[in-house]
């Protein structure tokens, strides 16, 4: 089975078998956002966690294996990635649970932790959205958000190429969860600010990779309530 172009996260779609990708997942723990998100954690007891745009539940499947995580729930609004996590990935975990929900039908629920990694460059309105999480997380709990950088290489190369002439962009193809998809592009600063405008207290910040820029970089944002 090969992994068709999914209409919200395009990077799934290459050649990789879903066999392949599932095994991926499994055995490749050591990421710095999974390092971030253990450390934040590390002080605290009967974490209530939640990833918001999870996928397939990659993060949910490697804290499921921390001690202090009491309940770790994945949301994302891709049918397609629930039915796979579901599946192959965190099927018989008890303290997990991925479901096909939007942020703003959860409701009657608080966090110690909250994730959202990726999504926030892909919302028309960030504010809602931030807004949102603040309200489900408790007293002192803390949020950790993460996007592609603006002052990124590749970013910056990609405006120079197109230094003259944006037209490009009108003729781009929508719907893959790529850049073109997104409606803004943050730098840690502007990004700070939208969480520090709902009452958001600075914790720390780290870049993705550092010192690999060709690569790609992302802001990790940490901030607490």
């Amino acid at each position: 089975m090969v992994i068709k172009k999914l209409k919200i996260y395009g990077k799934l779609a290459n050649r990789e078998s879903l066999k392949d990708y599932i095994s991926k997942i499994k055995n490749n723990p050591n990421t710095l956002k999974l390092r971030v998100l253990k450390h934040v954690a590390s002080n605290m007891a009967d974490v209530h966690f939640l990833d918001v745009g999870a996928q397939m539940g990659a993060y949910l499947f490697h804290l499921s294996k921390e001690n202090n995580f009491k309940q770790l729930d994945g949301i994302d609004i891709e049918p397609e990635f629930i039915s796979l996590g579901n599946k192959y990935l965190v099927n018989g975990l008890d303290n997990v649970n991925l479901s096909l929900t939007n942020l703003f039908d959860i409701n009657n629920k608080k966090y110690d932790l909250i994730f959202m990694s990726e999504v926030i460059e892909h919302v028309d309105n960030p504010l809602a959205f931030i807004t949102k999480i603040y309200s489900l997380l408790e007293a002192g709990g803390h949020f950790v958000i993460t996007t592609p950088s603006g002052n990124s290489l590749t970013n910056i190369l990609l405006n120079i190429k197109h230094f003259k002439d944006l037209s490009y962009i009108e003729n781009e193809k929508r719907g893959f969860g790529t850049e073109t998809d997104h409606y803004y592009c943050w730098d840690k600063l502007t990004l700070f600010r939208l969480c520090n405008s709902v009452g958001f207290k600075y914790v720390d910040h780290r870049i993705s990779n550092r010192f690999r820029p060709i690569k790609g970089q992302s802001i990790i944002l940490i901030v607490k309530k």
